[in-house]
């Protein structure tokens, strides 16, 4: 990567649906290798190019999970199946009291305890759990699958049971 590569990254997050012609003028190519950089950046998998959705306006909260399990196959299978979970927003590995976060997505209290105690508590029998419930302040549009769950791996999850799983999805839009 160059700092054409990283000028064009930044002006794809400004405007991911941006017009060749107009990145290529910004960063005074033509559009013809603005073209074949960005091939290249999706095809060494740095860039991807997808919808993002605006998590405050549609009315999802989240919550910050830390957790610490000891046992390392568990810790492993935990990063698996939060991975196929469409209430997680995030997953990743830590250092320090605890060794794994999740970042859930919801609409309220309510829905973010069931999960927890009946998913995150009993199947991977942490040790600690430290929950924190807010928003998403930055980045404002956010990679979320919104919509049904077809393979998730929770049968815990009183969402899943019920037939009910929307990922998170909200229930009502907020303006």
């Amino acid at each position: 990567m160059d700092e054409v590569d990283y000028r064009l990254l930044e002006l794809l997050y400004e405007d991911g649906r941006a017009k060749l012609v107009r990145l290529a003028e910004h960063l005074g190519l033509t559009h013809a290798s603005v073209k074949e950089r960005i091939s290249k950046l999706i095809s060494r998998g740095i860039l991807r190019i997808q919808g993002n959705v605006n998590l405050q306006k549609l009315g999802v909260r989240t919550a910050l999970v830390l957790l610490e399990i000891d046992d390392p196959a568990n810790l492993e299978r935990a990063v698996e199946e939060f991975s196929e979970c469409t209430k997680v927003l995030m997953v990743g590995l830590t250092s320090g009291e605890y060794n794994l976060f999740i970042l859930l997505g919801g609409v309220d209290i309510a829905e973010f305890r069931d999960y927890i105690e009946n998913v995150v508590r009993r199947r991977f029998r942490a040790r600690k759990i430290y929950v924190s419930f807010g928003e998403i302040a930055k980045p404002a549009f956010y990679p979320a699958l919104l919509g049904k769950s077809t393979n998730c791996p929770f049968s815990e999850c009183r969402a899943r049971r019920e037939e009910a799983c929307l990922g998170v999805q909200p229930w009502s839009y907020s303006e």
